[in-house]
C-alpha cells in the first residue's frame, strides 16, 4: 500500500483523522507516520482537494 492510500484509507476509516487531515496535512502525515516532504504535502493537497470536489458530485457535502 502506497502512502498515498494508507493516508487516505485512514482517513475515510477514522474521522478524527479526516480532521486532522484537512486542518494540518502535515500533523495527519507524522500521525500516519508518512516523513512530510514538500513534494508529498503537495502532492496530498492536491489529492483531498480533487476528492473533497468529487464527493460533492456525488451527493456528499465539502469538506471546507
Amino acid at each position: 500500500m502506497s502512502d498515498l492510500h494508507k493516508i487516505l484509507s485512514k482517513a475515510l476509516n477514522e474521522p478524527a483523522f479526516a480532521a486532522t487531515l484537512l486542518a494540518s496535512p502535515e500533523k495527519a502525515m507524522v500521525q500516519a507516520g508518512v516523513e512530510p516532504t514538500p513534494e508529498k504535502v503537495a502532492a496530498l493537497h492536491n489529492a483531498v482537494n480533487s476528492l473533497a470536489s468529487a464527493n460533492h458530485y456525488f451527493g456528499g457535502p465539502k469538506p471546507y
